[in-house]
C-alpha cells in the first residue's frame, strides 16, 4: 500500500513538474531578435526575389473575407554590377550604370534616360533601389530591439510572430525554411474606422540573398538598341515606342 502511495505521489510530482514547466514556457515563450532571425539578410548587396501578394478584407459583423488585391513581383539587385531590375504588374524597371529604363507592357512604351557612368556610383544606385520592399527588409534586419516569438513548426518551415510592428499592423508572422530564408509573411491589421480588417499574405517563390546573375540580367540591350544618339527598341520589343524621359516629362505637364 505504501509502495502504491509512494508511486502515486512520485507520479503526481512528475506530472506537476511537467505542467509547471509548460506553464513557465507559456509565460516566457522562446523569443529571438531581428539580428538572430534575419541572419541570412545582413548583407543585401545582392538579392533575387519572386513573390506574390494577396490582400483580403473582412467586414465587421460579416463572415468570411473578400479578396481586394493580388499581384506578383520580381526583384533583382547587385551592387557590384551596379544593377537593379524589377517587374510588377505591367511595369518593368531597369537601371544600370549607363541607363535607366521604364517599360510599360500595357501601353507598349519604353521610357529611358542615359546617365553618366561616373555619376552612377554604388551609393547612388543603392539610393535609387530603395523601394518600400527593400526599406522594410532593411528595417527588420537593423532593428535589434524587435522581438519575435516562436510560433510553430510545420515540416521544414518555422514560424515566428511579432506584435512590434508600426500601426495599423497588429501582428506579423514570418515563415523560414532550414536555410533561414523567408518563405512566407502574413500581416494582420487593426480594424479601421469603418470596422474593416485587412489581412495580407506574401508568398515567396524565391528569396535568395546570395544569387548569381549573368551579364544580361541588368543589360539595356534586352530592351533597346543605341546607335549614337539614335535609340530604337530591340527586336524582342520592336512594336514598342521609345521615349526620352525629358520628352515624357514634358508630355505629362
Amino acid at each position: 500500500m505504501k509502495i502504491q502511495l509512494r508511486f502515486i505521489y512520485t507520479l503526481g510530482c512528475i506530472l506537476l513538474s511537467i505542467a509547471f514547466t509548460a506553464f513557465i514556457k507559456l509565460q516566457n515563450p522562446k523569443t529571438t531578435t531581428s539580428k538572430e532571425l534575419f541572419v541570412a539578410y545582413t548583407d543585401m548587396s545582392k538579392l533575387d526575389v519572386a513573390l506574390e501578394v494577396n490582400a483580403f478584407m473582412s467586414e465587421e459583423g460579416k463572415k468570411g473575407k473578400e479578396s481586394i488585391a493580388s499581384y506578383q513581383m520580381e526583384y533583382r539587385s547587385d551592387n557590384s554590377q551596379r544593377g537593379l531590375w524589377y517587374t510588377m504588374g505591367d511595369e518593368i524597371v531597369l537601371r544600370n550604370e549607363k541607363w535607366a529604363l521604364q517599360i510599360d507592357n500595357k501601353q507598349k512604351t519604353i521610357v529611358y534616360y542615359k546617365r553618366d557612368p561616373k555619376q552612377a556610383t554604388k551609393e547612388t544606385l543603392s539610393e535609387e533601389e530603395k523601394t518600400q520592399f527593400t526599406e522594410s527588409m532593411a528595417a527588420y534586419v537593423k532593428n535589434e530591439d524587435m522581438k519575435f516569438t516562436y510560433l510553430k513548426k510545420e515540416g521544414n518551415l518555422t514560424a515566428y510572430q511579432t506584435t512590434q510592428m508600426p500601426y495599423p499592423i497588429k501582428k506579423t508572422v514570418f515563415w523560414f525554411n532550414e536555410k533561414k530564408h523567408i518563405v512566407k509573411t502574413t500581416y494582420d491589421y487593426h480594424p479601421n474606422e469603418y470596422g474593416q480588417t485587412n489581412y495580407v499574405e506574401v508568398t515567396y517563390k524565391i528569396f535568395n540573398p546570395t544569387p548569381s546573375f549573368d551579364k544580361l540580367t541588368f543589360s539595356e540591350k534586352i530592351y533597346i538598341q543605341a546607335r549614337g544618339k539614335k535609340i530604337t527598341p530591340s527586336k524582342a520589343f520592336q512594336d514598342y515606342t521609345v521615349i526620352n524621359a525629358q520628352d515624357y516629362s514634358a508630355m505629362e505637364e
